[in-house]
């Protein structure tokens, strides 16, 4: 049996944290492998382990965070194409187009609307754990705490309490988006038209807005 969800569990605290990318997991994963002995990561494709199946058949904590999909779809972008080795930019790439050009390649690196345009209906909104909706990661997995990227300092110490884990250990800050001015500064009207699209259900099932202005 294999995960549909990337997770990270830990069988002694008793937790499941059910990973959505571009939401700090660099960060919270950091601060749980160093202070939780058990602690496991795993990937959507590895086999679900038997402690985990008895883990997830009882009244643990689950939780997830959860960000603003307008932003974090701009983090995505400027994670894995703007700021990125392009060798590894055009892996993703090919799940856009099959066959990638240079010039086709060095416009989705640069340009930000260029990319959105090219993101409907391709594998990498539909597979990448990056760019698909929060709301399909998650599904229907049943939290018990759904931390927010926007507060999330105070979010990941719930966490760590919950956890277990020391409330005066220092979070550390990883990956963090290089980017010019507010996430709303990139979006154009057709930018934020597609986008609307492709991430409703976020926006409606986690109460989030496009916001102008907002850093």
């Amino acid at each position: 049996m294999t995960l549909h969800t990337p997770l990270s569990y830990s069988v002694e605290r008793r937790f499941i944290w059910y990973r959505v990318a571009k939401n700090g997991t660099r960060t919270l994963n950091q601060v749980l492998k160093n202070h939780i002995p058990d602690y496991r990561y795993l990937n959507r494709r590895d086999p679900k382990p038997s402690d985990l199946h008895d883990l997830a058949s009882t009244s643990c904590f689950r939780f997830a965070f959860v960000r603003n999909p307008w932003e974090r779809l701009l983090s995505g972008w400027l994670s894995k194409f703007h700021h990125a080795n392009p060798e590894r930019a055009i892996r993703l790439a090919r799940a856009l187009r099959a066959e990638v050009t240079a010039a086709q390649m060095e416009v989705w690196m640069t340009d930000f609307a260029a990319f959105v345009q090219a993101l409907p209906g391709s594998a990498l909104y539909r597979n990448n754990v990056h760019f698909m909706p929060q709301t399909m990661i998650l599904g229907g997995v049943p939290l018990d705490f759904e931390g927010r990227f926007e507060r999330f300092e105070a979010d990941v110490r719930h966490v760590m309490r919950e956890s277990g884990v020391p409330c005066d250990v220092t979070i550390p800050h990883k990956n963090r988006s290089r980017r010019s001015g507010p996430y709303a500064s990139y979006y154009a009207e057709k930018t934020r038209a597609i986008a609307d699209a492709l991430y409703t259900e976020d926006g409606i099932r986690y109460g989030y807005r496009f916001e102008e202005g907002t850093e």
